[in-house]
């Protein structure tokens, strides 16, 4: 799987009509090269050495998944 450059992840943070930020563009990039489904606490882990804490980042993923740029998986 093909990780996002930062360029995609802004291009597509622009036509779902979401502020590009640097944690969206960041949990973008991560997912999309990720190659299987993440939970929160992994973004976390490999995300919270950012500017930005665990609470901007899960506030982000409702976001993305708002707009359709990610889904939520489940195990159960």
């Amino acid at each position: 799987v093909a990780r996002w450059t930062e360029a995609r992840a802004k291009e597509r943070l622009r036509e779902v009509g979401l502020r590009i930020t640097d944690p969206r563009v960041s949990v973008l990039r991560l997912l999309s090269g990720s190659g299987r489904p993440l939970s929160h606490t992994e973004v976390v882990e490999r995300l919270g050495t950012g500017p930005w804490d665990q609470a901007t980042l899960y506030r982000n993923l409702r976001k993305l998944l708002e707009a359709g740029l990610v889904r939520v998986t489940s195990h159960v």
